[in-house]
């Protein structure tokens, strides 16, 4: 009986739910007001509890040997890509909309959800530690820097009272809460952890749901495959990797880690990215376009890349 990798086993899955929201949305299940109900659902609810359960009792951060080696990769990868994205948005003059969501759709992967079942299957469970301390580090990025990007979708200068925005949201909430917890080695109750984990389970099927249904809504018409479309995808899948390649090899990380790394680095687009794109104003086709795009370029790529660091 053929069984399919896990890995592409959770794309085509992720692919299916999309297609379940497309079909549901042309059945007419979807106004408006549902739209935004499940948007507010994923940003407020499900993002916050799973962040909070996925901390707190999966991160060890005492059990690591050589802790600030391990939070210095990804911090400065994942930076670098920030200001080469950054820049790049200047040199090849990115619409004021998508400024924030080329810099978040280069830096930031879909490291927990595919993260998983990827390293899992490339290096085995002893990868699953430096999974989620990557996954720690980008959630952190993109949940304050990241967002700020977003918020300046109107060409604005940043000012206090947007980071205070920020700063407010239940997802940096959770995020704060959810690290402090586990840098003193704080536990949820039982009954906690499983509300956590309940309400947390519902970000990737609400997400992919909402893809769907914004797919559905795509004005192809006014959809252009332009050099920054291209520039993400260079990021994402060339100049991400490359970078944690040479910051891992750099600071001497041992093969697996530095094999975690890369891999994480050159995962898809986040999931999450059209929600996000949709709540703050900014170009939510070009979101769209992109997350599904790396989605599917990743079931090529995961495994040449695998081949390649293995």
């Amino acid at each position: 009986m053929f069984v399919l990798p896990e890995p592409f086993g959770r794309l085509l899955s992720i692919m299916l739910i999309a297609a379940l929201g497309a079909f549901l949305y042309h059945r007419r299940w979807f106004p408006d007001a549902c739209i935004q109900l499940v948007s507010r659902l994923i940003l407020d609810v499900a993002l916050p509890f799973s962040i909070l359960y996925t901390i707190t009792e999966r991160v060890d951060f005492h059990s690591f040997g050589n802790l600030r080696t391990l939070i210095l990769i990804p911090a400065l990868s994942i930076g670098l890509n920030y200001v080469a994205s950054g820049g790049l948005t200047r040199l090849l003059r990115v619409r004021e909309d998508r400024r924030g969501l080329f810099v978040g759709m280069s830096s930031n992967s879909n490291s927990l959800f595919l993260g998983l079942p990827v390293n899992t299957a490339v290096f085995g469970p002893d990868s699953l530690p430096f999974v989620y301390v990557y996954y720690v580090v980008s959630t952190a990025y993109f949940n304050t820097l990241g967002v700020l990007l977003l918020r300046q979708t109107d060409g604005k200068r940043l000012r206090l009272k947007q980071i205070g925005r920020v700063l407010a949201t239940p997802i940096f909430a959770a995020l704060a809460l959810a690290v402090g917890m586990a840098a003193f080695r704080l536990r949820l109750p039982g009954f906690l952890a499983d509300v956590c984990q309940t309400l947390g389970s519902l970000a990737t099927p609400l997400s992919m749901l909402y893809i769907g249904v914004s797919i559905s809504r795509l004005r192809l018409k006014n959809i252009r495959l332009n050099r920054d479309f291209f520039a993400v995808l260079g990021m994402r899948f060339l100049f991400s990797p490359l970078a944690a390649f040479g910051i891992a090899t750099l600071l001497g990380a041992a093969p697996l880690l530095l094999g975690v790394m890369v891999l994480q680095a050159a995962l898809p687009v986040m999931t999450s990215m059209p929600i996000f794109s949709q709540q703050y104003g900014a170009d939510t086709d070009y979101a769209i376009l992109l997350t599904s795009t790396t989605a599917l370029l990743s079931i090529a790529i995961i495994p040449l890349l695998s081949g390649i660091i293995t």
